[in-house]
């Protein structure tokens, strides 16, 4: 079932990631899911990819990852893939600092 309304990726949150350990980053925005808990099929990171049990927790409005990235200071793309709307179902350029722990 396809959501309703258009869905948008507003953010993320924390933009700074420190050491090369699992760092929560949620992924903020508005339709992002259609239901909770497994829509949700994979979130890339500046290439790198999680799914599984690296996702932590996804609602409406966020998306919860466990992530680990090597250290950079790079614009990236943030993509989340869900069942709902389809691959890649958002894609959100930011800039993500990973450095030493």
């Amino acid at each position: 079932m396809k959501p309703s309304a258009a869905g948008v990726i507003s953010g993320l949150t924390p933009s700074t990631v420190t050491g090369r350990y699992a760092n929560e980053l949620t992924i903020t925005g508005s339709n992002l899911v259609s239901g909770s808990g497994t829509d949700v099929t994979e979130v890339q990171v500046c290439g790198v990819s999680y799914s599984g049990a690296d996702i932590v927790s996804e609602q409406s409005d966020s998306v919860v990852v466990d992530v680990s990235l090597e250290a950079t200071t790079d614009t990236c793309e943030v993509k989340l893939f869900t069942v709902s709307r389809g691959q890649p179902s958002f894609v959100l350029n930011v800039e993500i600092r990973a450095c030493c722990s």
